[in-house]
């Protein structure tokens, strides 16, 4: 029984470090889809600011350009395939966090909380696919598809609905963070420290996934190697 045990710990750790180490690859990828929305909405900010102003009725606009229908489209669509590779990165993690909770409670909160992100990311998927297709229907007729006071109801109703699962991915990204920083603790990777630390600064937090993937290498390595 006690080599099977043994076993069954060997394996749990190999499949932990195995998660962690794919979260943060997929972190990666999405860090890498996500630098073309910095240079569009530094190059074009004013063309997806007015988009932006036209859609939330901020702005009596007369009519939407084809160019700037097609910046705001790129513009969504690589947002979109971010936040898709940001799920796949966070669902790992909290698998990885799943397979250390069992016999270290700290992975507990972490586990739990992370799926906040989840969440939020996927109702950003929904809120951006909406974007896209009232993008589309400008694009076509020249102005926004649908206004008035439904609309502006209806977007209220988003805003607020965003607003509350940003606070609970705001909790979640902590907890992350945790998650993170024990899971590097734990094989002693102090870069794995900094990453999990990084993920709470902005712009630094693009550094984030590079160090825990390193971190998570070394892990793996030293593991198999013990």
């Amino acid at each position: 029984m006690a080599i099977n045990t043994d076993t069954n710990a060997t394996e749990k750790t190999k499949s932990g470090i195995s998660s962690i180490k794919k979260g943060s690859l997929f972190g990666i990828i999405g860090i890498i889809i996500s630098i073309p929305i910095y240079f569009i909405d530094f190059l074009f900010i004013s063309d997806i600011t007015g988009m932006i102003k036209l859609y939330a009725g901020l702005s009596s606009s007369p009519g939407i350009t084809s160019d700037s229908s097609i910046i705001y489209a790129i513009f969504i669509i690589f947002g979109f395939l971010s936040f898709i590779f940001y799920i796949i990165s966070i669902l790992n993690y909290r698998k990885g966090f799943g397979y250390y909770m069992v016999e270290d409670k700290r992975f507990s909160g972490p586990y739990s909380f992370s799926k906040y992100i989840v969440i939020f990311f996927f109702i950003m998927i929904a809120v951006f696919a909406l974007l896209l297709l009232i993008n589309f229907g400008a694009a076509r007729i020249g102005a926004i598809p649908f206004s008035g006071s439904g609309a502006l109801i209806a977007m209220l109703a988003i805003l607020i609905i965003v607003l509350i699962f940003s606070i609970l991915a705001l909790i979640g990204i902590i907890y992350l963070i945790i998650g993170l920083f024990d899971f590097s603790e734990k094989y002693n990777q102090g870069i794995g420290k900094v990453g999990a630390i990084l993920y709470i600064i902005p712009f630094a937090a693009l550094l984030a996934p590079i160090f825990i993937y390193i971190a998570a290498s070394h892990a793996e390595k030293e593991n198999n190697t013990a």
